[in-house]
This record gives C-alpha cells, sequence and structure tokens, in this order.
C-alpha cells in the first residue's frame, strides 16, 4: 500500500500552511469555550424554559405567559 503524502500546493508558503494550523486549533478552543458557556447559560436559564408555554386553547396556537415552575 502507497501513502500519499501532504504536500503543499504549488506556490503557498510554508507560512501560510502554519496559520492554517493555527486556526484549527483556534477554532476548536473557541468551541470548547462555547460548550461551558452554553451550559452555564442552559443552567441560568433553567426555569424560564417554561415561563412562555404553549397554550392550544387560544385562537391560532399562540404563545402565553404562564407561571414559573
Amino acid at each position: 500500500m502507497v501513502v500519499a503524502e501532504k504536500r503543499r500546493p504549488a506556490g503557498e508558503s510554508k507560512m501560510r500552511w502554519i496559520k492554517r494550523g493555527a486556526r484549527h486549533r483556534d477554532s476548536a478552543r473557541q468551541s470548547c469555550a462555547d460548550e461551558a458557556q452554553a451550559a452555564v447559560l442552559a443552567e441560568l436559564n433553567e426555569g424560564v424554559r417554561s415561563f412562555h408555554a404553549f397554550n392550544p386553547n387560544r385562537e391560532g396556537g399562540r404563545w402565553q405567559a404562564v407561571e414559573k415552575l
């Protein structure tokens, strides 16, 4: 089996490839931060989720404010 090397396209500098790798690491770090932030926000909004509940008794099936659980 022959394994192909990953080569730079002609004309691109090595620095450009290094920057691409850094960008990949930064986006991975950002997604971890986003997940952590989402967990915190979900915990803060725990009681808010039930504040606007669907009320099928109203015309058009609109949302109506109800008591928090």
